[in-house]
């Protein structure tokens, strides 16, 4: 289509095509300005569901008057009958690619965290669930705002879900576990993906992956990650906290709204953290348990017994060269197991 003319736009680029659409730079030759049109993919077309999510996006963006949300100018269609909506045109680039080119600084990673949620916020206010939230779908400019992009899967807490008979719509490592089991999500399902996001830009990976899609899909409903410390140690524990709250398994013990996480990322925004405490964040989150298994060791010894290796261990000086040992040992066991719920009880019984 690149040299075309439709309707008064006249195609310049292709910028992209998804599952959604595709998506093109124009020329708006009535108000001499760039567009972006993004038109429903020709196979498509003849598909009445697909219409109504492609029009849903448009309504369901074209609702949200934000900073932080890509803005929709109009909805069209050709003379051929092909509907395309007409999107403001942002110089920039995907997070995904971001992502791709290597690590974001730290502070650049709370300032785009900040504006996603503020974008999210107020899809929120307004009863809109994204429910396709993705590195694909945030668009950096040049000047770091951040934009909210595709709205396609969008869901209006007031009306029915649009989903075809025996579908789940998302993408499948950011979606929740309530999601990925094709149960009715809400808002929190949102903040699930947020934590996926941050996830990713602090470490580089997604916190669930799998070849197949089957396994993928298990481990997001059973399994919970690895700490983001444990990937980057340079990171704030308290950020790593925020990150394991949006990816709690039931949508009840995850922030229950996105202004609760705003409030503790401005925190960290305003207030660095001194070094001693971030040390302590750290060693608080390379030892709390979460998700796979946590062995607990009880060592006993002939002259000292203990429950536990605590520092009054020091009070039995004959014993300090095999407790360093047990401790090795003891974390070689245990630093790809922090993540669980199960306890498996195991005992190291010394007599020397």
């Amino acid at each position: 289509m690149i040299g075309q003319t439709v309707s008064h736009y006249r195609i310049l680029d292709k910028l992209g095509e998804g599952g959604m659409g595709v998506a093109y730079k124009a020329h708006d030759t009535k108000l001499d300005r760039t567009v972006a049109l993004k038109f429903l993919p020709s196979h498509l077309g003849a598909d009445e569901f697909e219409k109504q999510r492609f029009l849903n996006e448009a309504k369901a963006a074209s609702a949200l008057d934000n900073s932080n949300i890509c803005s929709i100018h109009s909805i069209e269609e050709t003379d051929e009958g092909n509907l395309f909506i007409v999107m403001a045109y942002y110089d920039g680039m995907p997070l995904k690619r971001k992502i791709e080119q290597g690590q974001i600084p730290l502070n650049d990673i709370i300032n785009y965290a900040l504006q996603i949620a503020a974008g999210l916020q107020k899809a929120h206010d307004k009863g809109i669930v994204h429910r396709d939230l993705k590195p694909a779908n945030i668009f950096i400019t040049t000047d770091d705002q951040v934009k909210i992009i595709d709205f396609g899967l969008a869901k209006a807490a007031r009306h029915t879900m649009l989903t075809k008979p025996g579908t789940t719509l998302g993408t499948v490592p950011y979606m929740s576990p309530e999601q990925e089991q094709g149960s009715n999500v809400d808002h929190r399902t949102d903040i699930w993906s947020f934590g996926v996001l941050m996830y990713e830009m602090l470490t580089g990976q997604i916190p669930f992956r799998s070849e197949y899609e089957t396994a993928l899909v298990y481990s997001i409903i059973n399994e919970d990650p690895v700490p983001v410390t444990d990937i980057s140690p340079d990171v704030p524990g308290v950020i790593d906290t925020i990150v394991m709250k949006c990816l709690e398994k039931d949508p009840e013990h995850r922030y229950q709204q996105i202004n609760d996480l705003v409030q503790e990322l401005h925190q960290i925004n305003q207030s660095p953290e001194p070094e001693e405490e971030k040390q302590k964040h750290l060693t608080r989150s390379m030892h709390r348990p979460c998700n796979n298994r946590v062995y607990r060791m009880e060592f006993i010894f002939k002259s000292c017994d203990y429950s536990e290796v605590t520092p009054s261990a020091a009070e039995c000086p004959e014993k300090i060269g095999i407790l360093i040992f047990i401790c090795a040992y003891h974390f070689t066991v245990c630093q790809h197991d922090l993540c669980s719920h199960k306890i498996v009880d195991r005992q190291a019984v010394f007599t020397g």
